[in-house]
């Protein structure tokens, strides 16, 4: 038999939507599977591509450490620019994958060719953007950028439907790719490269915020904008959730880094930096789990876009943060000879911190909190113990942030600050558990009052039963 090659089982199969919206409910109940409830399982070659983002983000932070004799740091403000490339990427991947994704030839193939982009991109980190590799990393993410664009051609060709939206995202990844282009070029000071791929990463986000600012009603002039295919919101929080387990991994590698001696100071930061991970990893997955239903991006746009914000300054602050840990064991093991910027240590873990701790209240609140759908003689009580826990950490998150401007390293050390880090991240765990405990017991002491509220009337119709 012929291979086929364009249909619903050849091996470049046509673009096919795997979720759409519910024209009859609201945005909130948008979703629906096309594939009788068939569940989205996370793809091999998925999974092959977020281990290509594990090498680019180490790659970044061992450049922003200046790990190495030979290896020079990279200004700040170039790992922020770099750091926002690689995630938009990885972020705009993700969502054509959730909406339009099938597991064929041209799909693994596809997603190769972008792996090989990220690849070229982290090869061209050293340096920095004001660095001769600079306009290569820039030009690489343009092509990375067109290759991103290249299946969104045959969503807008076979998918009718969505044309108008896929038209507007392919003109933002031209948009795109144009300032990486002219951001790389002589035309450009080396030392505004920066701001060039920066504008070239928000332009996406860019569009969110015109579509918030709608919303608010702050601009009413802007026209209505395409609306887009909705995301398979199961699978697109599990990819998420597999970002943060990347960069969460950055802070995991910098403590395991070789040192030339282990004092007591050093295991109190491998320790407690490791606590650190750990409460933070509690605090973004175990101990404030939502449904698909009381989740931002299915309750509301705004509070879904607010949520899609947030998740980029805190994945980027908790890189900072593997960063600064890494940073300060080197130096307390003896090896922070090699680190060109050793100060940049107390910056990037307390102030790298604290945005995250603040980022991930901000997320907490984007989506309902618990005890919302119960009575308020039940709910209340675990609804105000989750504000005061977000408070508290919030509260928290601001300390740290002022931590390393109000003290020099002589009275509080950089030991302390992640000691500090690890205490805070605990207690803010364990606050925001005793949360979940409460929202437990507010939902059975609900089930119960209802149980007897219905014993009560059955009672009461079988008496009247009786008197008749």
């Amino acid at each position: 038999h012929e291979l086929e090659w364009w249909g619903s089982h050849g091996l470049c199969q046509k673009p096919r939507l795997v979720v759409d919206w519910k024209e009859s409910e609201g945005f909130a109940k948008a979703f629906h599977n096309q594939e009788n409830g068939e569940e989205r399982h996370v793809s091999w070659a998925e999974l092959f591509f977020d281990l290509i983002y594990v090498t680019a983000i180490a790659r970044l932070g061992e450049n922003l450490r200046g790990d190495g004799e030979e290896l020079q740091a990279i200004p700040f403000r170039d790992y922020v620019a770099m750091f926002l490339a690689v995630y938009q990427l990885w972020m705009l991947t993700n969502q054509y994958t959730t909406r339009f994704f099938q597991d064929d030839l041209f799909h693994k193939i596809w997603l190769g060719c972008m792996q090989l982009g990220v690849v070229l991109m982290a090869v061209h980190v050293r340096g920095g953007l004001a660095g001769s590799q600079g306009p290569a990393y820039m030009w690489t993410t343009a092509g990375v950028t067109a290759v991103l664009a290249v299946p969104n051609i045959a969503v807008a060709v076979a998918i009718g439907k969505y044309r108008g939206s896929t038209m507007l995202t392919l003109s933002q990844y031209a948009a795109s790719a144009a300032l990486n282009v002219v951001g790389g070029t002589s035309l450009v000071p080396p030392q505004q490269r920066y701001i060039w791929v920066i504008a070239a990463s928000l332009v996406m986000p860019g569009f969110l915020l015109v579509i918030m600012a709608r919303r608010f009603g702050v601009v009413p002039c802007i026209p209505t904008l395409p609306r887009p295919p909705p995301l398979d919101l199961e699978h697109f929080i599990e990819r998420v959730g597999l970002f943060m387990i990347i960069v969460l991994g950055e802070t995991v590698n910098g403590i395991s880094l070789s040192v030339k001696a282990y004092p007591t100071s050093f295991y109190y930061a491998a320790i407690f930096g490791f606590i650190a991970t750990f409460s933070q990893k509690l605090l973004y997955f175990d101990v404030d789990p939502k449904g698909l239903d009381e989740h931002a991006l299915r309750v509301d746009v705004r509070r879904g876009i607010t949520w899609s914000l947030t998740h980029t300054v805190l994945f980027l602050t908790t890189a900072i943060v593997g960063s600064g840990v890494a940073m300060i064991c080197a130096i307390e093991g003896g090896a922070g000879d090699g680190l060109e910027r050793p100060g940049d240590a107390r910056f990037f873990m307390g102030v790298g911190f604290g945005v995250m701790l603040i980022a991930l209240s901000v997320i907490r609140f984007c989506n309902l909190p618990p005890g919302h759908d119960l009575p308020d003689e039940f709910g209340a009580s675990p609804r105000r113990m989750a504000y005061i826990a977000d408070a508290v950490q919030i509260a928290c998150g601001a300390f740290m942030i002022a931590l390393p401007h109000a003290w020099t390293e002589a009275e509080f050390s950089n030991v302390s600050i992640v000691v500090l880090a690890g205490c805070m991240a605990t207690v803010n765990a364990a606050f925001n558990v005793r949360v979940r405990v409460l929202a437990g017991r507010a939902e059975h002491a609900t089930d119960m009052a209802e149980m007897e509220s219905e014993g009560r009337g059955m009672g009461a119709e079988e008496a009247d039963h009786r008197q008749l």
